[in-house]
């Protein structure tokens, strides 16, 4: 299990520590001290799995070699109590490979060390597969010319040191979501968290070779003791560590727990006893991989609590407003219907409202309408989101006043920044907020009686915190899906981009690899030469139009910024630089006039945030004037503000949120599906998506990696899913009110349907040799949540009618599960029915003089029969299990014929002669065989033979 370990200590003279002898021992090679004139052999050593020097932009090449380094280091001081270095030991997260643990470490290293000017030599180090951790060598003095410079007092300062603990926390958390990984760690200690426990130190490989002090271990093991005791004594410690960053955990996360805290079989035997026994734990049965897992009823009560909230906040209506009366606000937008749809629906829905919108559907621009209606009805509007750069997003894109959720919730706790009855709160990117803050920011709303507008994608990077909320409301609160890209001009792109949002990866990649705009190289190098020569001819041909290139690692990022401006310069489109700016994360770097830069920090005097673009108007000496893309121009001292970088290329992260007309994509093997949704829908116009065979070996691969990453559940959905009776008070009043939920969530599939052509709905339908489908009743949804996986899938979606006081009417859905290939998803049951069993599924009724109905046993055969003959009435079954009435009574026939093919068992057989005599009906049984083109069926109308 990932957990948090960092520990900073100092290499020495005083000591008698030698830093050659440290290098030599963490890098596992053999080095010479020309201090001590000694020779340190540690290339026996078997543990090291890999060891880079990374240095500041401006220091000198030899630096790169540890052991010329660190003597010129040992050289360099002279006194008898000299320092030599700062070690900083780490634990790495289990769960990520090596590759991903060196992307960890070197984003870690570079944001937190080399930009404050530091050489830093690291080392992994594993000796058995289960204890990765990385030793981190840094020089004590900032490198000038070819030589150090005076020590920095300055890092040695407490608050960087824990500044370094909580960037290391939040940049692990980053990359184990990016990689799929429901796991997390914090920096704050036992006490911090609520926890009753003393902090252990960290005993990793050196410790188990009694490297430590002995008073130290002393230390160690009597801290490990006490809180053994006071986890045998208050074993819901354990739980609540357990679940602190994921609802569930299996029961191999407990017993991993409990090995890391206990030093006998004894002592572990006894403590996951008093684990499972504890009355706060629930079990919840086994997984689709087989483990068994539990949560804890505190997590249930608080996921049962936020839900019922959310219940009753969806049923109140105390803010709701006249859309009409609001016409103003709309005639000064360009709203599409599907905006309109969505800003009525706020407006005149409930206290709850939840909108759903895939990239580039125009979210912000919807939430700005509905911001002034409110505002113009006496209402204040205010706006949160978890991270400082989204709240700024909404309050630039939306004219909203927003903050992050961290500073209300300390807010509300202090007495300041109060809701009323007469706000309306927007919590913006909700997908990523976790359960006690959702639940917090619920509470808080429900006391004093505000509104909450949650807006949002469940498809971003899951929550840092337990749960997932957002994503389960959206199953059980009316909501709003936009899916109506407006980003992208081609239509198929904009199918890709909806594509890209419901785990359709490999289709949507496949649409431009089709399209010419994959490109593959032998190496990851020639990618990039490529990308950059492509990017320079697009901006040399389109003045006036936005590119960037972007990939996920900061490495790549510079080189192609620093082979980009080598372009430029080749081909005299700018001067050669005449300033150099120190920067704070780069050292030393040339800018022109002229220049795209990046800004990498955010700074309030200036109103910038980190991730904005803009591009250099003038130099003069230390003062830099940028023209920002939003449009207004600021100038600054770089003595005081240096966090810049070149704006040509860009990690993908900084991104988010971002817009161009061009995008040039490097794929590396760090990507995942996450990554690939904002990679591949910044664009307007069109985007390149480039990658080395050295990181992907073959096409599919590359779709394999970009396609992969899981999101996380509730633990009260894992466990109504197995049926193991946690249910929620609004499950028992919709047990009352079944057939209204019935028609409501029918509604709600249907209206966000869409057809089927260019979906993998017709996909499917091809496969099956059925082709130009156009049959209202049957459609495409992009994301229907399928219990079986606890995920969005895309389904073919059939709507069941049956009799009602007024006529047919909507019954039911019948749902096929489909995989991104287009093929029936592998489950246990990929079709599923959701209705009354008095329902049955219309295809075509071309005359009402016809007397006979086909009825097939599945949409496939129904559709096939259809498509053979328009000029027969055909139905199919809404579902084969149960189904007791015949919908069709009534229609004037009195015949019917049920298309059968080799599948159909006699039972079924048997059933529909039974169900459908009983009605008054003449039954007979056609056999078709698995083309159905060839059998020969009898019309009544016609009076004669009917190829189907």
């Amino acid at each position: 299990m990932a957990i948090f370990h960092l520990n900073v200590r100092i290499i020495g003279r005083s000591a008698g520590r030698s830093a050659v002898a440290a290098a030599a021992y963490r890098s596992g090679q053999t080095f010479y001290s020309q201090h001590q004139d000694v020779h340190f052999d540690y290339s026996s050593k078997r543990d090291v799995r890999y060891s880079e020097v990374i240095l500041p932009e401006h220091a000198p090449e030899w630096m790169a070699d540890r052991e010329k380094l660190w003597n010129a280091v040992e050289l360099f001081e002279k006194r008898k109590d000299s320092t030599y270095a700062r070690e900083v030991g780490l634990a790495l997260p289990i769960e990520l490979s090596r590759e991903q643990q060196k992307e960890l470490l070197r984003a870690y290293i570079n944001e937190n060390f080399i930009k404050l000017g530091m050489v830093a030599d690291y080392s992994i180090h594993d000796s058995d597969g289960h204890n990765p951790h990385a030793h981190v060598m840094l020089t004590l003095r900032p490198v000038i010319g070819n030589s150090f410079g005076k020590k920095e007092r300055k890092w040695n300062d407490k608050r960087l040191f824990r500044s370094w603990r909580e960037e290391w926390s939040a940049v692990t958390n980053k990359h184990l979501a990016l990689c799929g990984i429901d796991k997390r760690i914090s920096h704050l200690s036992y006490a911090d968290q609520g926890i009753d426990l003393e902090p252990t130190t960290h005993r990793g490989y050196m410790s188990r070779r009694s490297v430590e002090t002995l008073d130290r271990f002393r230390d160690a093991k009597a801290i490990k003791e006490r809180n053994y005791e006071r986890l045998i004594s208050n074993p819901q410690i354990a739980i609540d560590l357990l679940t602190n960053h994921e609802s569930i955990f299996s029961h191999h996360d407990l017993a991993r727990f409990v090995n890391e805290r206990t030093d006998s079989v004894e002592e572990f035997d006894k403590l996951k006893g008093a684990i499972e026994q504890c009355e706060g734990i629930a079990r919840l049965g086994k997984g689709l991989d087989g483990k068994d897992y539990y949560t804890s009823k505190k997590v249930l009560q608080q996921e049962r609590d936020l839900i019922e909230r959310a219940s009753r906040l969806s049923k109140s209506n105390i803010h709701q407003l006249d859309p009409k009366a609001f016409g103003f606000v709309l005639a000064s937008r360009t709203l599409n219907e599907e905006q309109k749809a969505a800003f009525e629906h706020i407006l005149s829905g409930n206290d709850l409202s939840l909108i759903v919108g895939f990239a580039g559907t125009g979210k912000s621009y919807l939430m700005d309408a509905v911001r002034e209606a409110y505002e113009s009805a006496g209402y204040s509007v205010v706006g949160t989101a978890l991270s400082g750069r989204a709240a700024d997003g909404l309050k630039k894109s939306a004219n909203i006043e927003s903050q992050t959720i961290a500073r209300f919730l300390i807010d509300w706790e202090n007495g300041r920044q109060q809701l009323t009855h007469k706000t309306v709160l927007v919590i913006d990117e909700a997908g990523m907020v976790g359960t006690r803050q959702f639940q917090a920011l619920l509470k808080e709303a429900e006391r004093v009686g505000a509104k909450v507008i949650g807006c949002g994608d469940p498809e971003q990077i899951p929550p840092v915190e337990a749960g997932c909320p957002f994503r389960f409301l959206l199953e059980r609160v009316k909501h709003v899906f936009l899916k109506n890209v407006v980003r992208q001009k081609e239509e198929w792109q904009r199918q890709a981009t909806v594509e890209l949002s419901t785990r359709q990866h490999g289709k949507a990649i496949d649409r431009y690899y089709e399209k010419g705009y994959v490109h593959a190289y032998d190496t990851r190098e020639d990618a990039m030469c490529s990308i950059v020569d492509r990017w320079y001819e697009y901006c040399q041909d389109n003045p006036h139009k936005s590119a960037i290139m972007m990939s996920y690692r900061n490495e790549d990022v510079l080189a192609m910024n620093l082979m980009a401006r080598e372009k430029i310069f080749a081909n005299a489109t700018m001067e050669r630089p005449t300033s150099l700016i120190k920067t704070d994360k780069f050292g030393e770097l040339e800018f022109s006039v002229g220049d795209r830069v990046m800004f990498l920090r955010n700074e309030n005097s200036l109103d910038v945030r980190n991730g904005f673009l803009g591009k250099i108007e003038d130099i003069k000496d230390s003062i830099v004037t940028i023209n920002l893309d939003r449009g207004d121009t600021i100038s600054f001292d770089t003595r005081f503000y240096n966090d810049l970088g070149y704006g040509y290329a860009s990690t993908t992260h900084k991104l988010q949120g971002e817009t161009v007309d061009q995008s040039f994509v490097l794929a590396t093997p760090q990507f995942d599906r996450f990554i690939t949704n904002v990679a591949m829908d910044r664009h307007r116009d069109n985007l390149e998506l480039h990658y080395g065979e050295d990181d992907f070996a073959t096409y599919d691969n590359l779709k394999r990696t970009l396609s992969r990453g899981e999101s996380k559940v509730l633990a009260v959905e894992f466990a109504q899913a197995r049926g193991l009776g946690y249910e929620l008070k609004e499950d028992k009043a919709a047990e009352v009110e079944s057939k209204k939920n019935f028609t409501r969530y029918h509604g709600e599939l249907l209206s966000e349907a869409m057809p089927i052509k260019d979906t993998l709905a017709e996909t499917y339908l091809n496969k099956q040799g059925i082709k130009d489908v156009d049959v209202s009743s049957v459609r495409f949804h992009p994301m229907v949540w399928e219990r079986e996986t606890q995920s969005y899938m895309p389904a073919l979606i059939a709507k069941a009618v049956g009799r009602g006081e007024n006529g047919l009417e909507a019954k039911g859905v019948q749902v096929t599960f489909l995989n991104e290939k287009g093929d029936k998803a592998d489950l246990e049951y990929p079709v599923r029915y959701n209705g009354t069993s008095d329902a049955i599924i219309m295809l075509q009724k071309p005359a009402q003089t016809d007397h006979r109905w086909y009825l097939a046993p599945d949409i496939e055969t129904g559709l096939a029969v259809s498509k053979a003959n328009p000029a027969i009435r055909v139905a199919c079954l809404a579902t084969q299990e149960r189904f007791d009435r015949n919908p069709l009574e009534g229609k004037g026939g009195k015949e019917l014929v049920f298309c059968v093919n080799r599948s159909v068992n006699k039972k079924l057989i048997n059933k529909v002669t039974s169900v459908f005599s009983d009605k008054g009906f003449s039954v007979s049984v056609r056999n078709l065989d698995k083309t159905i083109n060839k059998e020969i069926v009898v019309s009544r109308k016609q009076d004669r033979e009917i190829e189907l």
